[in-house]
């Protein structure tokens, strides 16, 4: 009878703890999905300054972010916003990958910033530099991690490896 009422509080603790991880786990899949964005540019009259206003669409919410330069991608496949941070003569300092709640992780810029974006997948952010120096490609993923730099040679569309993908770049080159 003591092994029975053992095993029947055993069966209950774990039969409740999965009821309270499935009850009370965040249900990011559906509520916190970022379904659109939407970008308004906001430029001083006469100056070079200009920022960003960012929205945010989930289901849960509606968010509005003011300190971004943009352009802003959307990777669908990461639920995360790329803010470029700026490009040619509007370069910030930094460039943001946004997460769904206005969190964000904060990418260094190498100098001034001719193009980024998605790779093709929409999996990683990379951006393109080029100064005397010559041209450079810098490649992170989801979690702000530099995880690729190419030096490309008068290439529109690059390829590289990343975890057995694949993975492709369209570039804009400055001719």
């Amino acid at each position: 009878m003591i092994y029975n009422k053992t095993f029947m509080r055993g069966l209950f603790l774990v039969l409740g703890g999965i009821f309270a991880l499935v009850y009370f786990y965040p249900k990011n899949s559906d509520e916190n999905k970022i379904l659109s964005f939407s970008q308004k540019q906001i430029c001083e009259y006469a100056t070079d300054n200009c920022y960003a206003i960012l929205q945010i669409n989930t289901k849960k919410r509606s968010l509005k972010i003011e300190k971004y330069f943009g352009p802003f991608f959307l990777s669908r496949k990461n639920n995360q916003i790329l803010d470029c941070g700026g490009y040619m003569s509007h370069s910030g300092e930094y460039a943001h990958i946004i997460n769904y709640d206005g969190s964000a992780v904060s990418i260094k810029h190498l100098g001034d910033i001719m193009d980024c974006s998605l790779t093709k997948d929409g999996s990683l952010y990379w951006f393109y530099y080029y100064d005397e120096n010559g041209a450079l490609i810098t490649v992170y993923d989801k979690n702000a991690k530099l995880v690729k730099e190419i030096k490309p040679h008068d290439e529109d569309v690059v390829h590289f490896d990343y975890n057995a993908t694949d993975q492709i770049i369209k570039l804009n080159p400055p001719y």
